[in-house]
């Protein structure tokens, strides 16, 4: 369960697919919070699983950038935690954009 409640992603409030722009973003957030002695909150802070609680200290803030930036650990980290799919993701890389279009097109047509 170490790997679940301690997992960077989790400490950084992201999904384990979103982009090094974001991650920055919210590091940079966590630093500067963590200096004016204020806490943050992030949607994937899931409190209602009763997992530890999340120290988003300066120091664990360090920690937490030194193992997501690395690729090796960002694999590790991301087979334990939450990533955002997208609906074209779903189908084969077999299908042809024109099949996409037709089935967008029928997604639209049917809301």
């Amino acid at each position: 369960m170490v790997c679940f409640s301690e997992n960077p992603y989790r400490t950084i409030g992201l999904t384990s697919n979103s982009g090094l722009r974001q991650i920055q973003k919210n590091l940079s957030k966590l630093k500067a919070y963590s200096k004016l002695g204020k806490t943050l909150n992030f949607d994937f802070d899931l409190s209602y699983l009763n997992l530890t609680a999340i120290d988003r200290s300066m120091e664990i803030v360090s920690k937490v950038e030194n193992r997501i930036l690395l690729d090796e650990n960002k694999l590790k980290f991301s087979l334990f935690w939450f990533q955002d799919i997208s609906f074209f993701f779903l189908f084969p890389c077999g299908f042809g954009l024109s099949h996409l279009l037709f089935l967008l097109f029928l997604i639209l047509k049917h809301q």
